[in-house]
């Protein structure tokens, strides 16, 4: 039982790092690009939160030549 706790424990806080690391690279990308962080969907007022920065720059803002800040690229 130990075991599967400090599993649920570790993953716990690998999933929490994760999220903040694409919360830090998001705010980062809408600095750098405001027209993304004002669209309604994928800015910072948008339902996917961080993730809609990210979602952003996978389907167009690479494709543009943006540049994602962080490490999930």
């Amino acid at each position: 039982m130990a075991l599967t706790a400090d599993y649920a424990a570790q993953s716990k806080a690998q999933i929490e790092s994760f999220d903040k690391e694409l919360c830090d690279s998001a705010r980062k990308y809408w600095e750098t690009y405001p027209d993304v962080a004002e669209n309604a969907f994928f800015g910072r007022q948008g339902g996917g939160g961080c993730k809609g920065a990210y979602e952003h720059w996978t389907r167009h803002g690479r494709q543009e030549g943006r540049i994602w800040p962080g490490n999930a690229s």
